[in-house]
C-alpha cells in the first residue's frame, strides 16, 4: 500500500522536486523565501531533513568555474524518494495510524461499491 504522501504526489513523476514541492509537502504557510529557506536548514540540522542535491554555484557572474554546493537556495533541489522517506518516517505513530485506518476503510467502501455493480451470469456459481 502506497504511503500517504505518495499518494498525495503520485501526479509528479519527476525524480527531484523543488522548493514548492516540499512547501506543499510539509504544508508550511506562505512565507518568503529568506523564512523558508531557514525553516528547511532548520529541519536538516535539526531533525534530519535531507539535504538538496548538490548544484554548482559560480562565483562571479560569468565566470565558468564554481563549486558543488549542498546549501539550501531558491533553486534548490531534492529527490522526491527522500523527501517522501522522511515524512513518512517523521509522522507520528498514532497520526500514521489514522492515516492507515482511513485508507483501509476507503478502500473498503471502494470494494463494496465494486461488489454492489457486479453482475452474475449464469446463476451465479462458478
Amino acid at each position: 500500500m502506497a504511503s500517504s504522501h505518495q499518494q498525495a504526489f503520485r501526479r509528479d513523476p519527476a525524480p527531484s522536486c523543488d522548493l514548492a514541492y516540499i512547501t506543499r509537502a510539509l504544508g508550511l504557510p506562505l512565507m518568503g523565501s529568506r523564512a523558508l529557506i531557514a525553516r528547511i536548514d532548520a529541519l536538516i540540522a535539526q531533525r534530519g531533513f535531507p539535504k538538496p542535491l548538490p548544484s554548482m554555484r559560480r562565483r562571479r557572474p560569468g565566470e565558468a568555474t564554481g563549486q558543488l554546493t549542498d546549501e539550501v537556495t531558491t533553486r534548490s533541489t531534492w529527490l522526491v524518494a527522500a523527501v517522501t522517506a522522511w515524512l513518512d518516517n517523521y509522522m507520528p505513530p498514532s497520526a500514521q495510524a489514522a492515516v492507515d485506518a482511513a485508507s483501509i476503510r476507503a478502500a473498503a467502501i471502494e470494494m463494496d461499491g465494486n461488489a454492489r455493480r457486479l453482475k452474475l451470469v449464469g446463476g451465479g456459481r462458478a
